[in-house]
């Protein structure tokens, strides 16, 4: 994987998330939002659909446990 430009210390790239989007499943995790977006060939997306979400280190196992009981909750529906 091509290292991320934008990488913050500290934190990890954990992917792209929609602009304004709701993060308040997050409330217990330390995140930043950054400013540019890139798909997966490296092109810049429009900032007004999506931004680059970074999590602490220290705080990803919650955003991992938070992430896949959303994708359980998707399965069992």
């Amino acid at each position: 994987m091509k290292k991320y430009s934008e990488e913050i210390e500290g934190y990890i790239f954990v992917g792209n998330t929609p602009t304004g989007g709701d993060l308040s499943e997050l409330k217990n995790v330390k995140y930043q939002i950054g400013e540019l977006t890139l798909d997966i060939h490296g092109k810049a997306i429009d900032k007004s659909h999506m931004l680059p979400l970074f999590v602490a280190k220290e705080n990803y196992d919650e955003y991992d446990r938070i992430m896949m009981a959303q994708l359980r909750a998707i399965r069992n529906s």
